[in-house]
């Protein structure tokens, strides 16, 4: 398949520490951030990032290391001032939220701050798309891949990522979506769509933060807080004609969706063939115990008090 610019794709992402360093889980330094970072930095595409005036000059660095010179660095150090009122209300479900959840301790349940970043890599698509001149922008995680995880060799990113996606927004899935009411996939932390990339028309993505905004503001507003993920799911959902599901693997859409492939009709979804083996099983239903318990409890509790 051949090129032309009507495939071409600058890249957006992102850098806000948030101190997860100190988590008591999914523990990441800075540092790691951006070991990961260094990982695909080498990836020839247009890039634009958003980060700290601290962390910007090691950022440039790195993608100047690879001989990378098309690079934008924006520092923006009081991001959480970017949408205080949406952060605001986050912060707020986020303390009553976490007893509903099956996974009280997940980051996106618990951590608003948290969720709070993953909002803002729509909002930095959005400023970003009146800077570009490609037909496509793409987010792509600061920490994609995480070093490793599917792209063992970091000269994968040796090239420039092209493809013609058709929607205005294309998602990609690890499971296929289905019709499970919203309130089931948050309390049960289910994930469909992957949050570390996804492509969107330029002109499209001037509206993608107004978008997930609004999604985020329904899902806080019936007393749930998740992740970007489930918020990109019911974007999908509320407007089909503008978001697509394409099948994928965790982080395997830059190897299938490539002008380098000609595979991608034959491209299924990450979990078509995962198999749940009996401790599985026995793990879950454990865990179903425990919150059953936890809510009964719960429950009794709230009976008394009535």
């Amino acid at each position: 398949m051949i090129m032309t610019d009507n495939a071409s794709i600058t890249l957006v992402t992102a850098f806000f520490p948030i101190g997860r360093g100190d988590w008591s889980d999914s523990t990441r330094s800075d540092q790691k951030y951006l070991d990961y970072f260094a990982h695909w930095a080498r990836i020839h595409n247009d890039l634009i990032v958003y980060t700290t005036n601290e962390l910007s000059a090691k950022i440039k660095k790195i993608r100047e290391n690879f001989g990378r010179n098309n690079t934008t660095v924006i520092t923006i150090d009081d991001y959480a001032s970017v949408d205080s009122e949406l952060l605001g209300i986050m912060r707020s479900v986020a303390k009553s939220y976490p007893l509903y959840s099956m996974y009280q301790d997940k980051p996106e349940v618990k951590n608003a701050e948290y969720d709070y970043v993953m909002a803002l890599k729509y909002w930095c698509i959005q400023q970003a798309s009146t800077m570009v001149k490609t037909k496509y922008l793409a987010w792509i995680d600061f920490g994609f891949d995480h070093g490793g995880t599917l792209y063992k060799k970091s000269s994968f990113f040796d090239m420039e990522w092209e493809y013609p996606f058709e929607k205005d927004v294309t998602l990609f899935a690890v499971k296929k979506p289905n019709n499970l009411p919203v309130f089931d996939i948050v309390q049960r932390t289910d994930t469909f769509i992957q949050g570390d990339c996804l492509v969107a028309k330029t002109e499209y993505a001037r509206n993608i933060y107004s978008d997930v905004r609004e999604q985020y503001l329904h899902l806080l507003c019936c007393g749930m807080i998740d992740d970007d993920q489930i918020v990109l799911q019911m974007c999908a959902r509320w407007k089909p004609e503008h978001y697509g599901i394409l099948p994928s693997s965790w982080f395997s859409q830059l190897r299938d969706y490539s002008g380098k492939q000609s595979h991608a009709n034959a491209v299924v979804y990450g979990d078509d063939e995962k198999k749940v083996s009996s401790g599985q099983r026995r793990g879950w239903m454990k865990h179903c115990l425990k919150y059953c318990i936890r809510q009964f409890r719960r429950l009794c509790k709230v009976v008394t008090l009535a």
